[in-house]
């Protein structure tokens, strides 16, 4: 094989810093297009002991978002989570890096005891 061809058979394997850059950006741009939703990191494990169970009151649920998402995205999120079980939910405090990889920030909320009206 002549070097002309080696050459180009190694520039085919090795990434450029221009398509590294262009799948940064589209998973940046996915990620901030991500609409905030409730999440349980072990709803789909069958050894839990919450697995298949419904939401209980006092448990606390994760939202999961991304950076631009209001307040109020959030809190509906959790309200509409809280109300399967006929409860509202409260704001108790924010993580961050537990939730996937495209919404990283991760609200918390409880469903209080107060039903809603």
């Amino acid at each position: 094989m002549s070097k002309a061809k080696r050459g180009l058979v190694n520039q085919r394997r090795r990434p450029s810093l221009h398509a590294i850059g262009i799948v940064v950006a589209l998973a940046s741009g996915i990620g901030a297009c991500s609409q905030p939703y409730a999440w349980r990191s072990d709803e789909n494990n069958r050894e839990s002991p919450r697995f298949g169970k419904p939401l209980q009151e006092g448990e606390v649920v994760s939202v999961c978002y991304a950076s631009g998402t209001s307040e109020a995205d959030l809190q509906q999120v959790a309200n509409a989570r809280c109300a399967e079980i006929g409860r509202t939910a409260t704001a108790v405090g924010s993580e961050f890096g537990r939730c996937p990889l495209l919404t990283p920030k991760e609200a918390l909320y409880r469903c209080d005891d107060v039903p809603v009206n």
